[in-house]
């Protein structure tokens, strides 16, 4: 026979599995927004380098006029996970119409999470290792310079923003890199360690 309460906690346990719920929207810099998303099969099955695909909901999304603020979907690379807790977080830099709308999304709302998937980024041992990327590249090295430097690994970072005002998430750079290269296409990107550097250019400079 069937029991109503055992049905019960197992739809919320469904629910909770299965459903991506957001946690907190954070502005982490002039043109980036961290998402921070309840989902704990998408925290468990992550490795650095792989990509998650959101959306929000079209039934959920405000209305401006005549015009749903539904996003396109958006293919975002993992920036941090908590698989303890069941969290996923992914940085949406703001570079179109759909990423835009991330800001307004709501803490508590539903949203569509797929993923992960693609390939896994290769973690070496021991080994002394030069990362030179981007702020796009940054989201994705966020989650792998951990893992580089916890498989021993010494890592020197080049990060190229165009502007100060693009740079997030410093401290975690500086916990999980030995030494950084902190470099601007416009102005300067004081480092805040002795040993970092900073330059104003082109990083291929």
């Amino acid at each position: 026979p069937g029991d109503d309460m055992e049905y019960a906690a197992f739809r919320d346990d469904m629910t909770d599995l299965f459903q991506p719920r957001l946690i907190s929207v954070n502005r982490c810099a002039m043109n980036a927004v961290e998402l921070v998303i309840h989902a704990p099969l998408a925290a468990k099955h992550f490795q650095p380098g792989k990509i998650y695909r959101l959306q929000n909901y079209e039934q959920l999304a405000a209305m401006v006029g005549n015009t749903r603020l539904q996003t396109e979907t958006m293919a975002i690379t993992g920036s941090k996970v908590d698989a303890e807790h069941g969290t996923v977080t992914l940085i949406v830099l703001e570079r179109g119409a759909s990423s835009r709308l991330a800001a307004t999304f709501k803490p508590g709302e539903p949203i569509a999470l797929m993923g992960p998937s693609g390939t896994y980024a290769h973690v070496p041992h021991n080994q002394n290792l030069l990362i030179v990327t981007d702020r796009i590249g940054a989201t994705g090295v966020r989650a792998l310079a951990p893992a580089l430097k916890a498989a021993g690994n010494r890592v020197l970072l080049f990060l190229s923003f165009r502007n100060p005002g693009e740079v997030f998430c410093r401290d975690e750079f500086e916990q999980s890199c030995d030494e950084i290269v902190w470099v601007s296409l416009d102005g300067e990107i004081k480092p805040g360690r002795a040993h970092d550097r900073s330059y104003t250019g082109d990083v291929r400079d």
